[in-house]
C-alpha cells in the first residue's frame, strides 16, 4: 500500500514543468524576504520602544540612588537610617 501511493506522489511531480516550479520560487522568494524584512524592522522598533520606556521608568531611580547618601541614626530620628542628599 506504501508502495502504491509513493509511485502515485512521483507521477505528480514528473507531471508539473520544472518552469513551473522555478516561476512559483521566483514569485515566492521576493515575497518571503519582504515580508521578513518588514518583520525584523517591526520588531527592531518594538525593542526600541520597549527599551526606552524602561529607561523612563528607571532613570528616577538611578539618579536619585546616586545622588543619596545615607547615614547611621541621627540622634533623635525615628529610622534605623537618615537620608541626606549629596551635592
Amino acid at each position: 500500500m506504501m508502495g502504491n501511493n509513493t509511485s502515485m506522489n512521483k507521477k505528480f511531480w514528473i507531471g508539473v514543468p520544472p518552469w513551473i516550479i522555478v516561476g512559483v520560487v521566483i514569485l515566492l522568494v521576493p515575497i518571503f524576504v519582504f515580508w521578513t524584512l518588514e518583520n525584523i524592522n517591526k520588531q527592531k522598533e518594538s525593542m526600541i520602544l520597549l527599551l526606552l520606556e524602561k529607561g523612563v521608568v528607571l532613570m528616577p531611580f538611578l539618579t536619585r540612588k546616586r545622588n543619596t547618601k545615607y547615614h547611621p541614626k541621627e540622634a533623635g530620628s525615628s529610622s534605623s537610617f537618615a537620608k541626606t542628599d549629596v551635592l
